[in-house]
């Protein structure tokens, strides 16, 4: 329904230049799509595509805004430049039927470098709450209408009760016509009769007519009780009516709501299974990672305990060279002193045989 108004306004939206585009100002031609009925906007050139752009991309997204006070903003402030316009029929039936719940503000256009969009997404982001509160607003909905279907019966069994006491009234009214035929009949004959209970035959006969008038006074009065409650509760019938028929209405624009709400939720739903995806992936990957770090971790902690053994082997070898070369020191000190003892010896022969 939404998306087939939109089109009905974009429709009624298209332009109609009257002059050359090249020259300085053309008309614009806007037409209420339900009223049918025209109005004519002189506008600059260079201002036309912009204003088109900002009334329909409005209508498109379906925001909260009022596409006709945003139209109106912009040609406001071309009436500051000195352009002629003329504006009418701002009570729009197409603008009622899209946004029902009414304008909580009107929004005003910055400066020209600022984005629609931008404005436009930032309201849209503000409708999530409104979702919440219109999901509640179609439970109670459901509920007048179960009503509704209350008050038909109701209105049902009041009619019958009219035609009941329409028809009592009927039986009544010729039970009255039946007792004034009786009555002067009876008077008729007492004027006849000669006989002496003459007197209390008359006064018994009007006691009876006055116990029949007041009876039929009773009756009267009651039928325009009983008339007056069914004009009252027939009149409460007609409220409710109307009341229900506003829900239907209230409750159509959330059924829209609620199926853009759907679609959404869907999206999301099919976002959050890739993401889910994406999650069984990395988990997979990080596991088969885990793996791989802790064979290389084994790989070096076998590495570390066969250096741990050569480094204990070596250790060994070194303690044992050590020795050995502690050995050979001694050895060589010991061949040392030797070869010097024998230097001495020889120097002390030599002198000798110098001496002899």
């Amino acid at each position: 329904m939404q998306a087939k108004l939109a089109f009905r306004l974009t429709d009624s939206m298209k332009t109609k230049p009257v002059s050359d585009l090249n020259k300085k100002m053309i008309k614009l031609v806007v037409t209420n799509c339900e009223s049918r009925k025209t109005q004519v906007l002189t506008i600059d050139p260079d201002w036309l595509d912009d204003l088109e752009i900002h009334f329909l991309s409005d209508v498109g997204n379906d925001s909260e805004l009022n596409p006709y006070k945003i139209f109106k903003d912009v040609i406001r402030k071309k009436l500051e430049n000195g352009v002629k316009a003329t504006l009418h029929d701002e009570k729009s039936l197409a603008y009622k039927a899209i946004n029902q719940g009414g304008v909580k503000s009107e929004t005003v256009f910055g400066s020209f470098n600022v984005k629609f969009g931008q404005r436009l997404r930032n309201e849209l982001k503000k409708q999530k709450e409104a979702y919440e509160n219109r999901l509640n607003l179609l439970t109670n909905a459901s509920l007048d209408a179960q009503n509704y279907l209350t008050l038909e019966a109701e209105k049902k069994h009041l009619e019958e009760q009219l035609n009941q006491t329409q028809t009592n009234l009927q039986n009544t009214q010729q039970s009255i016509t039946n007792l004034q035929t009786e009555i002067q009949a009876k008077e008729q004959n007492i004027i006849q009769l000669k006989t002496p209970d003459l007197k209390a035959k008359l006064a018994n006969l009007k006691e009876q007519k006055g116990q029949l008038l007041t009876n039929i006074t009773n009756l009267e009065s009651n039928l325009e009780q009983k008339s007056e409650e069914l004009a009252r509760s027939l009149k409460k019938e007609q409220k409710n009516k109307t009341e229900i028929l506003a829900l239907k209405t209230e409750l159509d624009s959330i059924n829209l709501l609620l199926e853009k709400a759907k679609e959404e939720f869907k999206k999301a739903n099919s976002k959050i299974k890739e993401l889910q995806k994406d999650k069984k992936k990395l988990s997979e990957q990080a596991q088969s990672k885990e793996a791989e770090l802790l064979n290389q971790i084994q790989g070096l902690n076998i590495q570390n305990t066969n250096l741990t053994k050569q480094s204990a082997a070596l250790k060994i070898l070194a303690e044992k060279r050590k020795a050995d070369l502690a050995q050979e020191k001694q050895a060589l000190i010991a061949l040392a002193k030797k070869k010097i003892q024998n230097k001495k010896e020889t120097s002390q022969l030599l002198e000798q045989l110098q001496a002899s």
